[in-house]
């Protein structure tokens, strides 16, 4: 046993320190995702009304009427009569997307570096018409329990950009806050709490004279997102977001205000035991998981064809 014991820190040692840090690390255990559902929710009047507002339960209670004027909601002020079915509208939403597709490992270092990247996304699906802009959008992971928590909650500001083409609108986006209970990520334990970076990235779709058209912007990330273990006391952590990182303009076709829009938020959740080149193996992972697999695969089979020639 002693042998045995020798040579795996014989080892470790060729392996380098960083190998030793890895395992050694103490870590905050990810949520499992299990029965976890996403949704993107449009900021709205109704959304900061009643005791305990679709806001609290999201983002909660501090400076939330500032936050309803940043998102270009008229001001309201807080009445005692709950809202009813607050708690339903985050039940009825769709699943999570999470996890890397990445080849099977056989090292518990590659293991934990797997675990510390996962991702998720959630869909809005609606008219130019109903795209107001400037807007706010909430997208949110929720548990699976009976009175679901979010876990995670993002707010975007969206906001129009002047194309000169009447035809194909274009938008901005920027997260403005970030609200956090767990991650799906793994990461080091810092107290009783752990931190983790966000990469988030948009795409439109929309049908440009009958065929589907995807358009995807560049990510934008935020670091020090704090998390803590799950549990069903599990706090709530904000952070504000204050440097207005606007993405690039985020182009979609639509003739009219019936035309069909989607907007696909995709989130990458990464932990500190993630490895070298985290934000920019994240921001990709944000990218091509808005675009989708089907666009995805057809952007790899068009550099495939340029380098080809």
């Amino acid at each position: 046993m002693r042998n045995q014991l020798l040579v795996a820190v014989s080892l470790l040692a060729l392996g380098g320190c960083q190998s030793i840090k890895i395992l050694m690390t103490d870590t905050v255990e990810p949520a499992s995702g299990e029965g976890e559902k996403t949704r993107v929710i449009p900021i709205e009047e109704k959304t900061f009304k009643g005791k305990n507002s679709q806001w609290e339960q999201l983002f909660g209670t501090a400076d939330q009427y500032a936050w309803a004027e940043k998102c270009h909601v008229s001001s309201t002020k807080p009445t005692e009569e709950a809202v009813s079915g607050t708690a339903a509208l985050l039940t009825a939403v769709g699943g999570v997307v999470w996890g890397l597709a990445v080849d099977a490992v056989n090292s518990k270092i590659d293991e934990i570096q797997e675990r510390s990247v996962k991702s998720w996304a959630a869909t809005w699906t609606g008219t130019r018409g109903g795209l107001k802009v400037p807007q706010c959008f909430a997208v949110v992971r929720v548990s699976a329990e009976q009175v679901p928590k979010a876990q995670m909650a993002i707010l975007f500001e969206i906001k129009g950009v002047n194309t000169g083409n009447a035809n194909a609108p274009a938008v901005q986006w920027a997260p403005l806050l970030i609200a956090s209970r767990t991650s799906l990520a793994l990461t080091k334990r810092e107290g009783q709490v752990g931190t983790i970076g966000l990469s988030l990235s948009v795409a439109a779709k929309s049908f440009k004279e009958g065929e589907f058209t995807v358009k995807v912007s560049d990510p934008i990330s935020v670091s020090g997102i704090v998390v803590s273990t799950p549990g069903e006391n599990a706090p709530l952590h904000v952070k504000s977001v204050t440097d207005d990182q606007y993405s690039d303009p985020l182009q979609f076709y639509a003739k009219d205000d019936a035309a069909s829009v989607y907007l696909k938020f995709a989130i990458v959740e990464s932990g500190s035991m993630a490895g070298l080149n985290t934000k920019a193996k994240a921001e990709f992972k944000a990218w091509t998981d808005a675009l989708g697999p089907v666009a995805a695969d057809a952007w790899k089979k068009k550099l495939t064809k340029a380098d080809d020639e």
